[in-house]
């Protein structure tokens, strides 16, 4: 995000429960635009648990908290696709600084 020239994200941004407490934590994304971004990594997001799990934490944050999320895995942050900076930069209203990787 930040090699593509976009503004530093939060990370672990806390969604609360009515009483304050934690219920969620995204991993990344602005607030101030209600748009967060999620890494599906292979340890704990593969079983068909891990993904009914997430399928309903991913409800709740879009309903009931009315964030957008971005769900991406290892290739769209690895691989030589540049789907995830121009799916950013929509939502920010930029361009990516960068037209292919250098990874």
């Amino acid at each position: 995000m930040i090699d593509a020239g976009f503004p530093r994200p939060q990370v672990q941004i806390p969604l609360l429960r009515p009483d304050g407490s934690v219920r969620y934590r995204l991993d990344l994304g602005y607030p101030e635009l209600m748009a967060a971004f999620e890494y599906d990594g292979l340890e704990f997001h593969t079983s068909r648990e891990d993904r009914a799990h997430d399928e309903y934490r991913r409800d709740v944050i879009r309903r009931v908290f009315g964030w957008r999320l971005t769900v991406v895995g290892r290739g769209e942050v690895l691989g030589r696709s540049m789907r995830l900076e121009y799916a950013i930069g929509e939502i920010l209203g930029m361009e990516p600084q960068i037209r292919r990787r250098q990874w």
